[in-house]
């Protein structure tokens, strides 16, 4: 998928539903500003982990915007994501 993404450098990526960052690996190769989101806690730490390896702020990775009452007010050039489609997730 990575292949597919033609951010270029200076542009600004966003992944509403980040996992372990399998898109954010390969988007950080293109220099992109990257901004993530994940429900699972386990998995948003080995996405913050991946930032910090690649020498960047993992504080663009936040917890999930679908359930912690985000607004993004922020633009992106890319939006792209793989929701687990067979995550159920409890809202109150």
């Amino acid at each position: 998928m990575g292949n597919i993404i033609q951010a270029q450098k200076g542009e600004s990526f966003f992944d509403p539903a980040c996992g372990s960052g399998e898109f954010i690996s390969e988007i950080i190769k293109n220099q992109v500003a990257i901004s993530g989101s994940e429900y699972d806690v386990d998995r948003l730490k080995i996405s913050k982990m991946k930032m910090l390896v690649n020498d960047l702020s993992p504080s663009n990775i936040s917890p999930s915007y679908f359930t912690e009452g985000h607004n993004l007010k922020k633009n992106f050039d890319i939006i792209l994501s793989n929701p687990p489609f067979s995550l159920k997730i409890p809202f109150d």
